[in-house]
Formats: structure tokens, sequence, C-alpha cells
């Protein structure tokens, strides 16, 4: 036999070899696989950096919109966020040179236009290794006109009324609270909220069973609402309820309905739009407020009473009282001033005027006389015209002047402004302040001019309206004076709703209720319950127009009202979208 000793270690060393072999394809099978994985792993977060410039470009766009428009200089203020690591190679934001007009095709706001900017965000980057990521992305900029809404309130609402018709949108950015004990409080259009919806008062628990409250499915059926946030808090069964009633034409949060931002600079609250010119107004709020806008500006000065003869010079209205505040017109964008007699015609000031129920106390109004305003224009209709006049009434926390006439021994002011002669309006016209108003008889009734009223809070008299009427407290409501006739607005108006800042919310455990002071859209003093054709027989107040419900009021409604004063019966509202603000 031949000696084989060494095939053993040949055979090992083979044997190390094979292994060595395997395990070196392993191990380069291991470093592929890694490498492979950390090319994907490094594109990855490539893609997720840039998506994610992306996404901070439309934070900024976003906040540069905050106005409504996007000027040259806010999209070239825009830039990429600081990521470790990566550089962002392209970050460009494109737009096109003209804001389009669209329909919203889809989402809560479908139906609705929007004044539209189209832009394309590309974001690329590159980290150290050389990897790239990017993203082009295609966004819309849009805003949506406001009075597109047949009422809307930026923060929570309530709808009380017994007997209204509200045909348009009707949307809040806070909860909303819908209650009628009447023949119902009906909701022609789209109800969105983006908070809660209730069956109640907002300050005192009601039955909601007992709330006739109606809104129109798609074939334009009115269906009663049975059901609300509280007793439906799942979002599902709240949208297949909606879906099933209504087909989805009540929206709240459980629709993943949002808040729509107002285009005012940050930290204004919305009833700063119609405040006074400040001092320390930013230019971004004389940009917005309407006091800075207006292109005849008219202050009343309650802390300087002169003679009539040198407020209103050697002719004026026989009626006039003897003692009157300083009135002063500007022209800040430049046209004609009345002169004295012109000036008290149109701004014809009187010491209380008419005791207001509601509010308890006795109201000083300057009337703004639109005809004779109409008549003044007439006469050159280039210089004289106006289309945004502000009315800044001050110290009316002054006490009475000694020679003023105080029937009432309260020793205050209790200033606000009163419209009449406005059936028909000079031209587009936008007119207010920041305290009440009273809109006595029709108002833009005749050719049709777009129109917008602002102030603290809207009264709604009738033609038939006399001043001193209710020149006491009321203890029952026949003792209000009557209205016999219809009264017919076309108007934006943005004003108040409400109690009031003197109100309180029920879910606050420190609330007393006060039952006596509902929170009416629009107050009335009359007894309106003598017109047999009307529905209860009841007259009609008509508003066509668009209803901006801003704020609590905050000089209406200033005190608490004894629980003997009483409204008068109120007209059947019927609040029209006018469909002329689509245009």
């Amino acid at each position: 036999m031949r000696e084989e000793s060494g095939i053993a270690l040949m055979a090992g060393i083979l044997l190390v070899v094979a292994i060595g072999v395997i395990a070196a394809a392993a191990i380069a099978g291991v470093l592929s696989v890694t490498r492979a994985s950390n090319a994907t792993y490094l594109t990855s977060r490539a893609f997720y950096a840039a998506e994610g410039g992306a996404e901070s470009a439309l934070s900024q766009i976003e906040a540069a919109l905050a106005d409504g428009v996007l000027e040259d200089d806010e999209l070239a203020a825009i830039g990429p966020p600081v990521m470790k690591g990566y550089t962002f190679v392209d970050f460009i934001i494109e737009r096109e040179d003209s804001i389009v007009i669209e329909t919203i095709l889809d989402g809560p706001w479908a139906g609705m236009y929007s004044l539209t900017q189209n832009l394309t965000i590309t974001s690329r980057v590159t980290d150290a290794a050389g990897t790239h990521g990017a993203v082009r992305l295609g966004a819309k900029a849009q805003a949506i006109p406001i009075y597109q809404f047949a009422e809307f309130s930026p923060e929570g609402t309530q709808s009380l009324a017994g007997d209204a018709d509200t045909r348009g949108r009707f949307h809040s950015n806070g909860d909303m609270f819908l209650y009628s004990t009447g023949a119902g409080n009906r909701f022609h259009g789209m109800v969105t909220t983006a908070g809660r919806i209730h069956r109640d008062r907002m300050r005192t628990h009601v039955d909601p069973n007992a709330a006739n409250v109606y809104i129109a499915n798609a074939a334009g059926t009115m269906v009663k609402l049975r059901f609300d946030s509280d007793d439906t808090p799942d979002p599902e069964m709240f949208k297949t309820l909606s879906e099933t009633d209504f087909d989805s034409r009540l929206q709240t949060a459980a629709f993943g309905v949002d808040s729509l931002k107002l285009p005012l600079p940050d930290g204004m609250p919305f009833r700063e739009l119609v405040r006074p010119r400040e001092g320390s107004d930013t230019d971004a709020e004389k940009e917005t407020k309407l006091a800075w806008r207006a292109d005849m500006h008219v202050t009343i000065d309650l802390g300087t009473i002169q003679d009539r003869a040198a407020v209103c010079g050697g002719s004026f209205p026989a009626s006039i009282a003897t003692e009157l505040p300083t009135i002063t017109v500007e022209r800040p964008y430049g046209g004609a001033i009345p002169n004295a007699s012109e000036k008290c015609d149109i701004f014809f000031w009187k010491w209380e005027a008419f005791y207001d129920t509601g509010d308890g106390h006795f109201i000083d109004v300057v009337d703004v006389n639109v005809g004779a305003l109409r008549s003044w224009i007439s006469l050159d209709t280039v210089s004289n015209a106006t289309e945004l006049i502000y009315i800044e009434i001050k110290n009316s926390a002054t006490l009475t002047s000694a020679g003023v006439t105080d029937p009432s021994g309260d020793g205050y002011y209790w200033p606000a402004l009163k419209f009449v002669n406005a059936a028909q309006l000079p031209g587009p016209l936008t007119i207010g302040s920041e305290y009440p108003f009273y809109v006595q008889g029709d108002y833009n009734i005749g050719t049709w001019h777009p129109a917008a009223i602002f102030g603290d809070r809207l009264t709604l008299l009738s033609n038939q309206w006399v001043d001193g009427s209710i020149m006491a407290p009321i203890t029952k409501r026949s003792d209000a004076p009557e209205a016999t006739g219809q009264v017919t607005l076309y108007a934006a108006l943005i004003t108040g709703e409400g109690e009031g800042h003197v109100g309180c919310f029920h879910e606050d455990p420190g609330c007393v209720p006060d039952t006596d002071d509902p929170a009416w859209i629009v107050k009335r003093l009359e007894d309106w319950k003598n017109c047999p054709t009307g529905p209860g027989g009841r007259c009609v107040c008509e508003f066509n127009g668009s209803f901006i419900s801003a704020w609590a009021p905050m000089i209406a409604d200033d005190h608490d009202v004894p629980p003997s004063y009483k409204y008068a019966d109120v007209c059947a509202l019927q609040r029209n979208f006018d469909t002329r603000f689509l245009d």
C-alpha cells in the first residue's frame, strides 16, 4: 500500500479554501445588498428632504396669503428651510401672472368661486455624497370672496329666529346654535361649520326636540333637523345622517370643514376693521381699516358742543337742535367737501330721538340722509362722488354738556347712526361706523347698486317709523308703534349679533341667563303684526345681500335690560343671498 497520509492535509486545505470562497461570496453578497440598501436609503432621505422643502414653501405661501393676495416681494422672500447635511440646489416658486376666477369643484366650498393664483414649487436637494432628490408641486392659492355667503361668522353664532328663511350659504368658523319655537328657522342653502352644531340656545338650555329647524336637501325639500353634534358625537354616524336627510348639505368638523381665515394683519381682531383711525395703527392696519380707506371721513365731536349756526352756517332746518356737536368732513383722497348747510342736510344730528326698548336708554342719532347725499352728488358727479364713508363719533363717554336737553336724565350720550331716505342710492356705496346703526325703511330698492353697511349692530325700522314714537320704556308689546307694511333691503352687512359683551355662555358656571334679551340677528322695535297677507299676520322684513356676523356687539346692549322691557312682535325675516355678489 502506498503512503497516503498527505491526502488528509490536501482535503483539509481544499475544504478550508472552499469555505473561504463561500464566505467571501457571502460577504460580497452582503456588501452588495448593503450598498444597494444604503443607496435606496440615501435616495429616500434626499426625496423627503426635497418634499420637506416644498411643504415649507406651502406654509410660507399660506402665511403670505393672509391678506388675500400674493405680492411679488412676498414670493421672493420665501426661502428654503435649513436641513443639516443637505443643500438646496433649486428652490423656486413660480406663479401665473394673472389671478384666475374659477369655480371650486369639490369639498364644502364646491360651487363657490375663488380668486385663484396657480403656483409651481420646485425643490431639489443634494447631500455630501452627491445624492439628489427633487419634488415639483403644483398648488392653488385660493381666496374666497366673503360676500358669497348669505351669512358668515368668523366665530361661533346662533340663529334663534321664530320664523325665518335663509336663502344662501350659512357658515360659521365656530359652533353653531340653531333653534326656533315658532313656525320654523329654515335654511335653503348649504349649512357648514368648522365646529359643532347644536339644537339649542347659546346661553340657556332648551329641549332640542322642540327646535323647529329645517334644512333643504338637494331637491329643495325642507327636512327637519332631528340630530346634532350633542346627541350624535360619532363623526361617521353624523355624516351618515346628514347624507340621508340633507344629501350632505349640513356639514360640520365631522366632514373636515375647516375655518376660513380672514385677510387681516396678524393679531388684528375682526372688529378692528370698523374702529376709528389711530396713531398706533401699522401700515398693514391702515391698508385694512375702513376708516383709513374711506374717501369721505366724517367726525362728530361730542366733546365740542356749539351753537347750531357755528356748525351749520346761516341756513339750517328749523327742526335742528339749538346746540350741536362739531361736524367735520374730510376727503383724504381729494374731492369736494359739502358746505356747512349741505353738511347738516346730509348728517343731521338729533339729541335723544327715541327710546330703544332693547338697550334701555334714549338714542342720540345722526341721520345719514342718503337722499340729501344723492342730491349733493348730482350737483357735480365727479368732484362730489363718494363710495366709502366712515363716520367717527368722538368723546361719546363725555357727560351730557350743559344746555343740551336730556329728557332721560341719564346724563350720558348714546350715539348711533340712522340711515334715512335710502331707497335710492347715488351709486355704489359703503358706509358705516363702529357704533350701532338703524336702517329706517327700504334700502337700495330703486336702481340697484353694490352696497354695504357696517357697524356695531343693526336695528331695522319700518317705512312708517317716526322718531319720538317711543319715548319711554315699553312694558307690553301693544305699546310699541305699529309697522303696516313690508321693508326691503339690498346690501351687504358687516355687523355684530347677539347679546353683546355683557352676555355669557350657558356652559360658563357663573353665567346668569337673561331670557328677556334674546340674541336677535336683526333687532326690531316696532309691532309688525299688522299685515294680514304676511306669514302669521306679520309683516315681512326682506333682507337681500350677505350678512357678515363678525362679533358680539360692544356698544349696543351696553347694560342689562330690566325684565319689564319687551320687544315688539317682530317681522317675519327673510334673508336672501343676492346672487349679484357672485359677479
